[in-house]
């Protein structure tokens, strides 16, 4: 199992995504108010991330926010995952997660990892 471990803060730009393994994904895009999270495969070729964790408060200790993606999570060359939490309706989400509550700040800032 592999772990997600790129750092944003809500509002700032891609980072580099590091963990076990070099990985080329990136998170390319955090809307809070949206409730989703876009993660960018960098290269050409497919990168399964079944079973990758995303942590949406990364380095809160009072909070577990993780989620594991599903078997069967691939994203393609040059292509895009968006991971909706499940708090809103996000129909072009290719992923959606099991909340039921808003998990990304829409004032303060958050770290996703």
């Amino acid at each position: 199992m592999g772990t997600i471990a790129a750092l944003t803060a809500v509002g700032v730009g891609s980072t580099q995504v590091f963990g076990e393994e070099s990985v080329p994904i990136e998170i390319a895009k955090v809307e809070p108010e949206a409730e989703f999270v876009t993660f960018e495969n960098t290269e050409m070729e497919d990168v399964d991330v079944s079973g990758y964790v995303v942590e949406f408060e990364y380095d809160n200790d009072g909070t577990d926010q993780r989620r594991t993606l599903p078997e069967g999570t691939v994203i393609g060359g040059g292509q895009s995952l968006i991971v909706a939490t499940g708090a809103k309706e996000v129909p072009e989400a290719d992923v959606k997660l099991d909340y039921d509550g808003d998990v990304l700040n829409n004032d303060d800032t958050d770290v996703v990892a």
